[in-house]
């Protein structure tokens, strides 16, 4: 009987010492930060398999923007990215049924309407979204002479914002 004992003791030691072992929380960062380009941030999750690329940037003083894009590593559609555009409240008192569009080498690339973005504040600015293909924003920044007609003023892309477009394509294309 003692021996049956000291038996189902042990077993009882050793499954208690296994089942705290199966379930320890072990902490540690499941995705990977990395930057491509000093405006261009990307974050991956090994596990879900997603990656998470942001920009933001400026086309001129008065119109900044923000691209933040999480997508499916191993998706093979069309991948579709917003930009959402920070422009002053006389811009946008202007911007209802706006879009922004481009010449790229003198060949029209299209963008797309935009649309406000609810903002609950008060604020000298507002945001408004705008979406565009990825292939298209690719064009874009492979091109030598680029503008951008937004609400009816024209805005000439400069090398830092081409770059950056295409430093944002590339970490989406990985």
């Amino acid at each position: 009987m003692r021996k049956l004992f000291f038996l189902m003791s042990v077993l009882l030691l050793c499954s208690s010492v296994t089942f705290a072992q199966t379930n320890k929380k072990i902490v540690t960062r499941t995705t990977k930060p990395v930057t491509t380009s000093s405006n261009v941030k990307v974050t991956e999750d090994k596990y879900s398999g997603k990656r998470r690329v942001t920009l933001s940037s400026r086309f001129a003083e008065d119109l900044s923007f923000t691209i933040d894009k999480e997508f499916d590593v191993d998706s093979s559609r069309e991948i579709y990215v917003s930009f959402v555009f920070t422009i002053s409240n006389d811009i946008f008192n202007n911007a209802k049924d706006a879009e922004f569009n481009f010449l790229v080498d003198s060949v029209r690339v299209k963008g797309g309407k935009v649309t406000p973005v609810p903002s609950y504040t008060k604020s000298d600015t507002k945001e408004v979204i705008g979406t565009i293909k990825i292939s298209e924003m690719e064009k874009i920044a492979k091109g030598s002479k680029v503008e951008m007609k937004f609400v009816g003023t024209v805005y000439i892309l400069d090398a830092k914002v081409k770059r950056d477009l295409l430093a944002f394509v590339a970490a989406v294309r990985k």
